[in-house]
């Protein structure tokens, strides 16, 4: 328990805004509905939690991203618990108060308060005042069955007491408060005045009403003689309680004495010189002279008589009869108008250095991964604001250093992404108010409004990158970012309370997240993926092939795509051609798309037994083609079919900016069609070719007597002048790039073979493209599916033949045959130091490690990241509901969030648990007796009177009852064990 800060500012005034969002329920607001009661109340942040709610969801609907619907669920499920929270965090709270207080004009009146956990959980960050004070008392948490005591210092002005709790904790996303009406009114007592001198004090014999008034007997005089006893009453010390009275079941007792002879002083209102106003300051004098000197006095008022005593009790009960006269015997009206009451805790203190560094970490790093999206400057400047702040214990002094931040940033946003309109330069400007918010924030509210960025950036992480590395990455940080909310309204030094805490708010949400990711339905939104943005990262084989391009792709082991076989008819190694992007456009050894074909090729139906079935998960791309195994018939997915080209590529309506999930039937042969002209005029364009080029095109036709003979012929040429395949084949640029290559270097990658073997082909009048796509794949550990790496890229060419059709010509194969039966680092590594490595056990680690992390991306991606409308429907559908409509999973979804709501609210509302050994025993005991039939103990019954009020039943029980009383309030030493042995054996 700790003081508030000394600060008394109320919420700054915003001015005409203030006034408007003051009409709002969330608005900010400096008062306070003095309506007794428990209410929650929202705030900007509350807005901020379910805007942020609306934009996960939204951003899950249109990317069809598990991930994104994932921490929606999340975020909305925090913020039930969060209410369920708040509102139990107060409602379990006992509120009691001492004596009635009395305000004297001139003097501080303190109110002893005490506040008790009567329920379940444990209550953390309360602030407790009295509404018109100043200041108010910062509670940091009451354990559970425990009660913390309080000295409230109560404003000036008589009225009735009203006691403010309030609380944003644990998340800070709502704010809950709750008014008590404190049942004894407040008198206004006047301040001590007058000059009359103190009547003499009377001497009374001991045995007299005055001298035994027990009621205003101080207790324990030395030498003065027992006078009885008398019940408690607050501020009595506890010695002088009759504890033997207490163990046989009666109310606190106190032990009093008296002189033998009291000199009393007699006060008497009416037999007072002064005018009735100055009456009351004149008596108030005369018993604070009385107490200081040590004589006992009596009151004599015009409606009540109090006899002679002294002490605390007595002087109380003589001001309280004073301020009623003073005030005429009224208190003031009690209003339930709005009244202004101190700033809060949340706008009031400051945070620890720990917290904030660990905040701002935790920032940066969700940042970080954002480096496709933002640019590096911009990443730079936020560590640096982040690593400033983080070393100052309060916020910067110069209000134009945040300014300065910010607009650097947005300029440099501008000048590195040439806009600030896109999803990208938004982002990056998020980022950079998120620097110049942390340079300025001082209070937990401050940093509340840079977590939630933070939880907004984590979004951002998800929808960028979808694998389970990113998003173990995005959901940590996620937690984490949780854990700074409850840790920064804590008063306490330490990590573990929050940290306990947090772990404990996740698990039970985590019921919600998991029911809510199964029957929220989901929404297809995917015709605004469009909308989003135009600047996507760009992957996998490209859509022209320059010398170079491929290479530069199969140089990475990213995945490219995942495969499965569900008829089991994988074909081998060789055979595994996934078609991806058809080039017709020649230039040499450059080739770009040319024709624009979009119709789907005639004929070629589906057979039974022949084609083979893939379901393919892709990754995003940024590009419209989608792979299919040479020959695709068909493509579908998420209930849309794709386009297929007479070219035979399958084709997006858009760029593949998400993970997709199809399914696409292939043939390994299809039957010959026409090459329409317009097609073989475009696969016969030849560009400008040196004369060597063209006059050994013209020899391979010179020496052929058809189109295949001239291909054989184009391939023997490649296996007998020593052409090399190759990682490292250097650079072939300019007009000359065809002629280097295939006359004097032959020094190349699968594309310098594919594109300037095609190329000749035309020179030699066969019809050919050339074909990109991917060659082979690795099985999983687990055998379920493939994997097509970016190092399996591979481009290929085509040349038509009268009566076949087009033809695959793979000139890579001809040359380097172990090509098609390995991956390409693997035949590049040799077949001998291949075997070496195998054979390490250092390899074979990291490659059981590697294929087991494949193995669980894959399922990361395909139990979540694609669980979308048709997984969900299939799920149901096992549970036998497939016949649920949307409306009705959305009135579910609706219930599950109420249920919980509600489970919460009551187990958070169990009653404390009872710590203390033999009370938990005596209630068993208790119950025992109601067992075997006998009467219920009541409320305020001790346990002798009980015992005795069943002693006509069960003689026995009276001395189990003396056994409990003496061995917990007495010198009697016994266990709660053998007394619970002792009345078991009661029957």
């Amino acid at each position: 328990m700790s003081q508030a800060g000394t600060r008394q500012d109320e919420l700054p005034d915003l001015g005409w805004l203030g006034r408007v969002l003051a009409w709002l329920p969330f608005g900010p607001r400096s008062t306070v509905v003095t309506r007794p009661g428990t209410r929650i109340s929202f705030s900007l942040h509350t807005l901020a939690w379910l805007g942020l709610c609306a934009v996960m969801g939204y951003a899950g609907a249109v990317q069809a991203n598990g991930a994104a619907y994932l921490l929606a669920f999340s975020t909305l499920a925090l913020g039930v618990l969060s209410y369920v929270y708040a509102r139990a965090n107060l409602r379990g709270l006992e509120v009691r108060v001492g004596a009635s207080p009395l305000y004297q004009a001139g003097q501080g009146e303190v109110l002893p308060v005490e506040l008790r956990a009567a329920s379940g959980m444990t209550p953390c960050g309360l602030e407790i005042l009295v509404i018109g004070a100043l200041k108010s008392t910062f509670v940091e948490q009451i354990p559970s069955g425990q009660s913390v005591r309080l000295q409230l210092r109560l404003p000036a002005g008589a009225g009735p007491v009203k006691l403010l709790l309030r609380s944003a904790y644990p998340l800070g996303l709502l704010r809950a408060q709750r008014v008590v009406n404190v049942e004894l009114t407040r008198r206004a007592l006047p301040q001590a005045s007058g000059n009359l001198p103190l009547p003499t004090p009377q001497p009374q014999p001991s045995n007299s009403a005055a001298g035994r008034s027990g009621g205003q007997s101080i207790p324990s005089r030395e030498g003065d003689d027992f006078g009885g006893l008398r019940e408690w009453q607050p501020g009595d010390s506890p010695k002088h309680i009759d504890w033997r009275a207490v163990a046989r079941g009666r109310p606190l007792l106190v032990k009093t004495w008296a002189r033998g002879v009291n000199e009393t002083v007699a006060m008497d209102w009416d037999a007072l010189p002064l005018p009735v106003s100055e009456r009351a300051g004149q008596l108030v004098r005369w018993i604070q002279m009385c107490e200081q000197q040590g004589h006992a006095y009596s009151l004599k008022l015009p409606s009540q008589v109090i006899p002679a005593g002294q002490g605390e009790t007595h002087a109380r009960r003589c001001f309280a009869a004073l301020a009623e006269i003073h005030t005429g015997g009224l208190s003031a009206a009690e209003t339930t108008r709005p009244v202004k009451v101190p700033a809060s805790h949340e706008h009031r203190a400051g945070v620890p250095r720990g917290p904030l560094a660990l905040l701002s970490a935790v920032l940066f790093f969700t940042a970080l991964p954002l480096q496709d999206l933002v640019a590096l400057p911009v990443l730079l400047l936020l560590f640096l604001s982040l690593s400033y702040r983080s070393l100052l214990t309060q916020p910067v002094k110069h209000r134009w250093l945040p300014l300065a931040v910010i607009v650097i940033g947005i300029a440099g946003v501008y000048f590195s992404q040439g806009d600030l309109m896109s999803m990208e330069a938004g982002i990056a400007v998020l980022v950079v108010l998120t620097g110049g918010k942390m340079l300025e924030s001082r209070t937990p509210h401050d940093f509340q409004v840079i977590a939630i960025i933070g939880w907004f950036l984590c979004l951002c992480g998800l929808m960028a990158d979808q694998s389970i590395t990113r998003s173990l990455l995005m959901f940590t940080a996620y937690i984490l970012i949780a854990g700074c909310m409850v840790r920064f309204r804590r008063g306490v030094p330490g990590v573990w309370g929050p940290a306990r805490l947090t772990g404990r708010i996740l698990l039970q949400a985590l019921p919600l997240v998991v029911l809510l990711f199964l029957t929220f339905p989901r929404v297809s939104l995917d015709y605004l993926v469009r909308l989003g943005s135009g600047r996507t990262a760009v992957t996998g084989v490209p859509s022209s092939l320059d010398p170079g391009k491929v290479l530069q792709v199969a140089r990475s082991t990213e995945t490219a795509f995942r495969v499965e076989f569900p008829d089991g008819n994988m074909p081998p190694n060789n055979q595994r051609y996934w078609r991806c992007v058809v080039l017709w456009d020649c230039q040499g050894l450059s080739w770009s798309r040319g024709l624009t074909l979009s119709y789907a090729p005639s004929g070629n139906r589906e057979r039974q037994g022949q084609d083979i079935r893939q379901i393919i998960t892709l990754e995003p791309h940024g590009q419209y083609w989608l792979p299919g195994l040479d020959y695709p018939l068909r493509g579908s997915g998420g209930g849309n079919s794709y386009q297929l080209s007479s070219e035979r590529v399958l084709n997006s309506h858009d760029t593949v900016r998400k993970m997709r999930q199809i399914e696409v039937h292939s043939r390994p042969q299809l039957t010959w069609e026409p090459l329409p002209d317009f097609q073989r005029n475009a696969a016969l364009r030849v560009p400008v070719l040196s004369a060597s080029l063209r006059e050994l095109a013209q020899g391979w036709r010179a020496g052929a007597a058809n189109d295949t003979e001239v291909v054989q012929a184009g391939l023997n040429y490649l296996r007998t002048q020593g052409f090399e395949y190759t990682l490292e084949p250097g650079s072939y640029l300019g007009p000359t790039a065809l002629e280097d290559f295939f006359l004097r270097r032959r020094v190349g990658f699968c594309e310098h073979f594919s594109a300037s073997f095609a190329t000749l082909m035309r020179a030699a009048g066969v019809p050919s493209r050339v074909v990109m796509g991917y060659l082979g794949g690795e099985l999983s550990m687990t055998g379920t599916h493939m994997i097509v790496r970016q190092s399996d890229a591979h481009s290929w060419a085509e040349v038509w033949l009268d009566g076949a059709g087009w033809m695959r010509v793979d000139p890579t194969a001809a040359l380097a045959p172990g090509r098609l039966d390995l991956g390409l680092q693997s035949f590049l590594g040799g077949e001998e130091a291949l075997e070496r490595q195998r054979n390490s056990f250092l390899w074979r680690s990291m490659e059981q490690a590697r294929q087991m992390w494949e193995q669980v991306n894959y399922q990361w991606y395909k139990m979540v990241i694609n669980f979308d409308g048709e997984s969900q429907f299939g799920w149901l559908s096992w549970l036998g509901a497939s016949g649920l409509k949307k409306s009705y999973l959305l009135i579910i979804s609706a219930f599950l969030v109420v249920l919980m709501a509600g489970l919460m609210g009551l187990w958070l509302r169990r009653p404390a648990r009872q710590t203390d050994p033999w009370q938990q025993t005596w209630r068993r005991f208790c119950r025992h007796l109601e067992g075997l039939g006998l009467p219920a103990r009541r409320e305020n019954e001790g346990p002798l009177a009980y015992a005795q009020r069943l002693s006509s039943s069960k003689p026995e029980v009276v001395a189990l009852a003396q056994q409990y009383a003496s061995a917990r309030y007495g010198a009697q030493d016994s266990s709660p064990k053998s007394f619970e042995k002792a009345w078991r054996a009661l029957r």
